[in-house]
């Protein structure tokens, strides 16, 4: 038995709609990327690109539409808010 089709619907301000069915997860996450791009903010169950215009909703979840968002951290090192907030030092 193959697997469940992977459905992909976008969204924008002006109305516009557009839903695509996926045999794989490659394509779905080229056309959501196509949409909100790489990195978009995520919501619980949507993707919203940087400048607000388009949404991405899928059957699957959002967040594996986009593996650049799950991708370690860089070499740089720890980001420093994030180090700030999880020492708690502050709030003692």
């Amino acid at each position: 038995m193959s697997a469940a089709p992977i459905i992909v619907r976008v969204r924008t301000i002006d109305r516009f709609s557009k839903s695509r069915t996926f045999r794989t997860l490659a394509g779905a996450q080229k056309f959501a990327a196509r949409w909100v791009g790489e990195t978009p903010e995520l919501g619980s169950c949507y993707a919203v690109s940087a400048d607000g215009v388009a949404t991405v909703r899928a059957s699957v979840p959002v967040a594996d539409l986009f593996p650049k968002l799950n991708a370690t951290p860089s070499e740089e090192g720890p980001d420093p808010a994030r180090e700030w907030y999880d020492t708690g030092a502050e709030l003692r």
